[in-house]
């Protein structure tokens, strides 16, 4: 659970960061540019969607009690399952950075 709520506080703080690239973006881009500048702003904006649905998922999945002290059953079966759903929670939570990062370093190899 802790890190995969680090993972999701990395990557909070790059929301503003792909707000910024869109906007310089779309300063650059004209009539004559869109095929250059599109593509990256579709990215930056799938990737502010895949932390929207995550941040949704996870929480809709996970209650707040399990977000701040972390799954703890006794029923070992309860237990997998619940573990399963993290694990697979983390994979979307990597998946999702991975994206943002991508995203970010191509718009700003644009704007720069």
């Amino acid at each position: 659970m802790t890190e995969t709520i680090a993972i999701h506080d990395e990557v909070m703080p790059k929301m503003s960061k792909i707000n910024q690239l869109l906007s310089q973006l779309e300063t650059k881009m004209d009539s004559t540019n869109v095929e250059k500048f599109q593509p990256a702003m579709e990215d930056l904006k799938s990737g502010h969607d895949k932390m929207m649905t995550w941040m949704k998922s996870f929480g809709d999945e996970f209650s707040k009690t399990e977000i701040n002290q972390g799954i703890q059953l006794e029923n070992v079966d309860s237990l997998k399952q619940r573990l399963k759903a993290l694990k697979q929670s983390h994979i979307m939570a990597e998946d999702m950075k991975a994206h943002i990062q991508k995203a970010i370093e191509e718009a700003e190899a644009l704007v720069n």
